[in-house]
């Protein structure tokens, strides 16, 4: 099995190719999707109460901001790049 994949990534521009997606579109899209699901369709006071759950400090004040708007604006605006850009960074 082994040899087999070895021989398909022989050719490095099959697996630079695939990194490429992997990197510049599907992370981006599953952390936008899992920011959006997880702090504002699930609602932003249960993913904090969640997220403290074992925790010996409760999170602070800037938690809430930050994770509903930054969070989620900055993979959006890192999705959108990559997409136009072709990859950023």
């Amino acid at each position: 099995m082994t040899f087999l994949i070895g021989i398909f990534i022989e050719n490095g521009y099959i697996l630079s190719r695939w990194m490429d997606i992997v990197s510049i579109y599907i992370i981006p899209f599953g952390a936008f999707i899992s920011g959006v699901m997880f702090f504002l369709i699930i609602g932003i006071k249960k993913a904090k109460a969640e997220i403290e759950t074992g925790a010996k400090k409760p999170l602070g004040i800037w938690f809430e901001p930050m994770a509903k708007y930054v969070f989620v604006l900055l993979t959006l605006i890192v999705l959108v790049g990559g997409g136009i850009l072709g990859g950023i960074g």
